[in-house]
């Protein structure tokens, strides 16, 4: 009875604004989901000022990667495309995975216009914490991204940077899903997300689309920079707070216990419900929903947490109560 609400994904992945979700009978619970994630993960782009943005009319950095291809990438293979779109992405973000198809999509319906995606992984795969795995069965090591690749059926380039992270930097994703669209000049014309929204029936605005259309009609892009939604780009420095992590799990005690056969039985009709490696629910089937009354939320919020904001976005969403707040979480019932 416990599940998450996963993009279509071998793996799923883990996000900078986490959530645990408790689900059994859920109307809800994907706007809910929706409404936060795009509240928060808004909060990421405004907080890395190590790794600005390239700004708009800037010449594209030069890169060579190597791909999941087995073949090195670099920027002049593709000098002769009218427009270059350069899609930061990586596999272990559930963001990042709902976007996947749409970027597949772009690259399809554009490939006979002169127009390239190709993607780059940006996050180094020490830095990724295993609290933000908990939505994929692989990290984002080049190894792994051959999986992914294989298994979505990418039909663009698809980069490793994540061992120098020196293309990274000169771009500066701030998080993962973000575009950089390149006119035939090479100039930057617009830079931020795919769309503006994350579920892909409730889109109304096709930014990046919009831009390529604009590009290759000769026109002006309209909307030039639109914020980045999705997880923190996994910088080298983050490095520090996995070791951390992994310094904390050493030091919790584990202890082994014999048990009987009896005692295996009754187990197998108990559920442990885990977020962070913490239990936060047991019991049967049965217990859980006599207990939970519904759908138990609980977001954990990337960054400083705005509470009227977070208030205020939960007000459109009927049917909520017990809604509490404690340090960077919030929780609530539905």
């Amino acid at each position: 009875m416990v599940a998450n609400n996963q993009p279509d994904s071998l793996l799923s992945s883990s996000n900078h604004n986490r959530l645990h979700t408790i689900r059994l009978m859920c109307p809800v619970f994907l706007h809910l989901l929706c409404t936060l994630l795009i509240l928060t993960c808004a909060s990421v782009v405004a907080d890395d000022t190590q790794h600005p943005v390239l700004p708009i009319g800037s010449s594209a950095p030069e890169f060579c990667l190597p791909g999941v291809d087995g073949q090195t990438h670099c920027l002049k293979d593709y000098a002769t495309e009218k427009v270059l779109v350069i899609a930061f992405i990586c596999n272990h973000c559930p963001t990042s995975q709902l976007y996947e198809t749409r970027i597949k999509q772009i690259a399809e319906d554009y490939k006979d216009k002169s127009v390239t995606v190709v993607a780059i992984e940006p996050n180094n795969s020490d830095a990724v914490l295993l609290s933000e795995m908990g939505y994929t069965d692989v990290g984002d090591s080049l190894e792994e991204m051959k999986i992914r690749a294989d298994f979505r059926h990418f039909n663009f380039p698809y980069l490793y940077d994540g061992e120098t992270q020196k293309v990274s930097n000169a771009y500066g994703p701030s998080a993962t899903p973000h575009l950089f669209i390149f006119d035939s000049d090479r100039k930057l014309r617009y830079e931020g997300r795919v769309d503006n929204n994350m579920r892909e029936p409730l889109v109304t605005k096709h930014d990046a689309r919009d831009a390529i259309d604009a590009l290759l009609a000769g026109k002006p892009v309209a909307v030039e920079k639109t914020p980045s939604v999705g997880c923190s780009t996994k910088w080298l420095y983050k490095e520090a707070g996995r070791r951390q992590e992994l310094e904390e799990i050493e030091k919790k005690r584990v202890d082994v216990k014999p048990i009987s056969a009896d005692e295996l039985r009754a187990l197998a009709s108990r559920i442990l419900v885990l977020a962070r490696g913490k239990v936060v629910a047991e019991g049967s089937p049965d217990e859980l929903k006599r207990g939970l009354e519904g759908d138990a939320i609980h977001c954990e919020l990337g960054g400083e947490l705005d509470q009227a904001a977070v208030r205020s976005a939960l007000g459109r969403v009927g049917g909520l109560t017990e809604v509490t707040f404690t340090d960077g979480s919030v929780h609530a019932r539905a």
